[in-house]
């Protein structure tokens, strides 16, 4: 009967040191795994076709600005056109990555960032209108543009 105890004893003190260490472990696991935080900006937000556009992120982890950010990059594309470019940022510091570029032809553009850093993926698509010189007309768009066959 003592060594039923006994058994039982040592069952429930490692059960309870097992559930001790097991919370340190995921309490320091969710710290290493806050995801990086991404903000966007296009500047200016409706520009004139033949005007530098200038592409910015931000990129955060915590409260710690990120400057060794591994990929940051730009996909740019007219609406209703199946052609993405991208283009390359380059950081600023202070954890702001920029890019600049201009577009010629005026109409709906969507611009997607791309974000790799500390183990972390982030994107997001924003779209901005380029407008047209006085007089001149947007070409016609196609409509029904789907996203669904475009791989990342």
């Amino acid at each position: 009967m003592m060594k039923q105890w006994t058994a039982i004893l040592l069952a429930v003190i490692a059960l309870t040191a097992a559930c001790g260490n097991q919370e340190t472990h995921d309490q320091a696991g969710q710290e290493g795994m806050l995801p990086i935080e991404v903000s966007s900006s296009i500047v200016p937000e409706s520009p004139q076709a033949g005007e530098t556009v200038t592409f910015s992120v931000t990129v955060k982890h915590g409260d710690q600005a990120v400057d060794d950010a591994k990929e940051v990059r730009f996909e740019l594309w007219r609406e209703g056109q199946d052609e993405h470019e991208f283009v390359d940022a380059s950081g600023k510091g202070e954890g702001v990555y920029t890019a600049e570029k201009s577009f010629s032809v005026p109409g709906t553009y969507y611009m997607m960032y791309h974000v790799t850093a500390r183990g972390f993926h982030s994107m997001d698509k924003q779209s901005f209108t380029v407008g047209g010189e006085a007089g001149q007309s947007e070409p016609h768009q196609e409509s029904g543009h789907s996203e669904a066959g475009h791989k990342h």
